[in-house]
């Protein structure tokens, strides 16, 4: 089985991701946990061109990283599999694309 859990920095995320590690077993020993983080697109269509694709990207890196490293740290040491979506468009959106393609 595997679940995805949106990760936007919030309180309410980090609950509903405890109480995912709280009850993995649950979880059959190949589950997976995958972390979503949906950054929103920056404003303006001509950030990459004035800024610099590489800049644009590592913007939303940093970003994500800020948002999913609490995260990463609660799952640090369980043994549940993780991995982590960084993903940048319109939350709803790119979650159900996220979890169609991840078959969650």
């Amino acid at each position: 089985m595997r679940a995805l859990v949106a990760i936007d920095g919030s309180e309410s995320a980090l609950r509903a991701l405890r109480y995912l590690i709280d009850h993995q077993n649950f979880f059959s020993a190949n589950s997976e946990l995958i972390l979503a983080n949906v950054h929103l697109p920056l404003p303006s269509g001509r950030a990459k061109a004035v800024l610099g694709g590489d800049v644009v990207a590592r913007y939303y890196q940093d970003e994500a990283e800020e948002v999913l490293a609490p995260a990463r740290k609660m799952v640090t040491g369980n043994s549940l599999r993780v991995s982590e979506q960084q993903l940048v468009g319109q939350p709803a959106a790119e979650l159900i694309a996220a979890a169609m393609q991840g078959a969650c």
